[in-house]
C-alpha cells in the first residue's frame, strides 16, 4: 500500500463565505422539487382535461347520434325520459313516420296524456279512431326514435336531438 496519498489541508473560509454557500445550497435544494411538482401538476391537469374532453365528446356523439334502430319507436305520455313517462313501445318500418305510429295509439285511446302505462281497451269491439291527439314531436334517445307530446322545442328542452327522417 502506498503512503504518498494524503488528505489535502483544510481550507479556511470566512463566516460570510459559509453563509453564502449555505444560502446557495438551500436555494438549490428548495427550487428542485418545486419545479418537479409544478411539472407533475401540469401533466396531471393536462391528462385529466384530455380524458374529460374525450369522454365528453364520446358521450355527446352517443347522445346526439341519429337514430340507428328504425324498427322501434318509444311513445312517451309526458315530456320526460323517466320510466314513468314512457307510455309504450311499438314497431314501425323505416319508411314510416314515428309520429304517425304513436298518433295511431293516441287516437285509439291507448296512450293518454300523463298516464304512465298504455291503457288497454275496455270491452270487446273496435278501437276508437277519433280521440284527441296532442301535438307530438320526434326525438332520438339512445339511437332509437322517441315521440313526446309537445312543441318543436321539446327535444331541445330535454337535451335530445330531433329525429332525422
Amino acid at each position: 500500500m502506498r503512503d504518498d496519498l494524503a488528505v489535502p489541508p483544510a481550507r479556511t473560509t470566512t463566516y460570510s463565505q459559509r453563509a453564502r454557500q449555505g444560502q446557495a445550497l438551500a436555494e438549490l435544494i428548495s427550487a428542485g422539487p418545486v419545479r418537479r411538482r409544478v411539472s407533475r401538476t401540469a401533466f396531471a391537469v393536462g391528462t385529466a382535461s384530455l380524458a374529460v374532453a374525450t369522454m365528453g365528446a364520446g358521450a355527446a356523439y352517443i347522445a346526439f347520434a341519429p337514430a340507428t334502430d328504425h324498427t322501434v319507436v318509444h311513445c312517451y305520455t309526458a315530456q320526460g325520459t323517466a320510466a314513468q313517462d314512457l307510455g309504450t313501445d311499438t314497431n314501425y318500418q323505416q319508411d314510416a313516420d314515428a309520429i304517425a305510429a304513436c298518433t295511431t295509439l293516441w287516437r285509439a285511446g291507448i296512450l293518454q296524456l300523463g298516464k304512465p302505462q298504455a291503457q288497454p281497451q275496455q270491452g270487446p269491439g273496435p278501437l276508437p279512431q277519433d280521440l284527441p291527439v296532442p301535438a307530438l314531436v320526434a326525438c332520438t334517445v339512445h339511437g332509437e326514435a322517441a315521440v313526446f307530446p309537445g312543441d318543436p322545442t321539446t327535444c331541445q328542452r330535454l337535451g335530445l336531438p330531433v329525429l332525422e327522417k
